[in-house]
């Protein structure tokens, strides 16, 4: 799945002044907008596309986001002039839809692993469901073996299943509604009515599971501290050609020649589970000396992430540098250094892993434990490391 949909239209009336002259999803929170956080959770799944539905002060979500790229993620901004409500929003867009996309609320965010849900391809939509023991501001789900048989309403239950609020949406459910012109409801309306046709499939997210909604003050404020306390993790850095990939005949660039070396699918599931960063940190210079087009890189990565999106697992980031003497190039830092810039990295338990000499010492010189595998099976060898 190549596309997110992010719903950026609501006013956040509960908010009271604070979104008089803002969008409730550009909010500040830990120092920058709710939405950074969101996109950079958000494109860590490998979404090359990121499409946001704007409405309230939509042209400064617009000024701030479209065309900009986050995590190599282009982003799209789709303003809504009149308000319809969400399915509304997503029929004002329904030209910018891929068939299938994964679509999240602008103002929430769960701390959940959506590698699986990245493959789904719902007959109409797939929704991800929390548990929790505080129902009482929430309709309730009754599911029975992966489907959503019904909604309870708000009160029935004191504890259970509520929708979290991500979802994975066949685009034919929007286009069955292109002359529909009335507000129209994703949650309160569509939803109940295909739950009765047995349409709604379900996962279910671990008791326990983080998750915050800025749409109240009092949360507001405890997402000050909570999302970069959740968000801050530790992060395996890693290096590419002959560490992940093989690099056969040297310059290896086109996806087609993409293979995985031994022990690099299972070292970074590893990672994954224990709920690792993994940043691929990779020299590039063979673009500057013409040996290829800086395209092929991406290309590369995105035939790793898929492949390993087929495994269960996934890359959160990639940082590649195709200056010949430019302060970002291994062994110097500067490419760990501006990712520790921007992700919540928990130093003490990172490491850097590469074949050459010149990565460990990026890693040293980045503040960070260095490692240099020798080409035998990368999860035997450094597996450990990661707990």
């Amino acid at each position: 799945m190549k596309q997110a949909v992010i719903l950026c239209g609501g006013r956040g009336t509960r908010l009271g002044n604070l979104t008089t002259d803002t969008a409730k999803p550009l909010l500040p929170v830990a120092g920058k907008p709710f939405l950074d956080h969101l996109l950079q959770e958000v494109t860590r799944w490998g979404f090359e596309r990121v499409l946001m539905l704007a409405g309230y002060h939509g042209d400064i979500v617009s000024e701030m986001y479209h065309g900009k790229t986050f995590n190599h993620a282009r982003c799209e901004v789709v303003v809504e002039t009149d308000a319809r409500g969400t399915l509304g929003a997503l029929v004002n867009a329904h030209q910018h839809l891929d068939d299938y996309f994964m679509l999240f609320n602008g103002d929430s965010w769960i701390d959940y692993d959506l590698t699986d849900m990245t493959t789904m391809r719902p007959e109409r939509i797939h929704m991800l469901g929390r548990y929790t023991q505080d129902a009482s501001r929430h309709e309730t789900l009754e599911t029975h073996e992966g489907m959503v048989a019904h909604i309870h309403k708000r009160g029935i239950n004191n504890s259970g299943v509520i929708n979290s609020g991500v979802y994975v949406i066949n685009k034919e459910i929007v286009t069955m509604f292109l002359q529909n012109d009335m507000e129209m409801s994703l949650e309160n309306g569509l939803i109940p009515a295909i739950i009765q046709h047995g349409n709604v499939t379900v996962s279910l997210a671990e008791l326990g599971t983080f998750f915050i909604d800025i749409g109240i003050p009092q949360d507001y404020e405890r997402a000050q501290t909570d999302i970069v306390l959740h968000r801050t993790r530790p992060a395996l850095f890693i290096d590419r050609d002959n560490t992940l990939t093989y690099d056969r005949a040297g310059y290896t660039h086109h996806p087609d020649d993409m293979e995985f070396k031994p022990g690099a699918v299972e070292l970074i599931q590893q990672a994954n589970r224990a709920g690792y960063y993994v940043f691929v940190i990779t020299n590039q210079g063979g673009v500057t000396k013409g040996v290829y087009q800086e395209h092929y890189v991406l290309e590369f990565h995105r035939k790793m992430q898929y492949n390993l999106g087929q495994q269960g697992a996934h890359i959160d980031a990639l940082e590649y540098e195709i200056g010949l003497d430019s302060e970002r190039r291994k062994p110097r830092p500067g490419m760990l250094l501006d990712i520790m810039a921007s992700w919540p990295v928990d130093l003490d338990r990172s490491i850097m892993i590469g074949d050459k000499d010149s990565d460990r010492e990026a890693g040293f010189n980045a503040g960070i434990t260095g490692y240099k595998c020798d080409g035998t099976d990368l999860f035997e060898a450094f597996g450990k490391y990661i707990i």
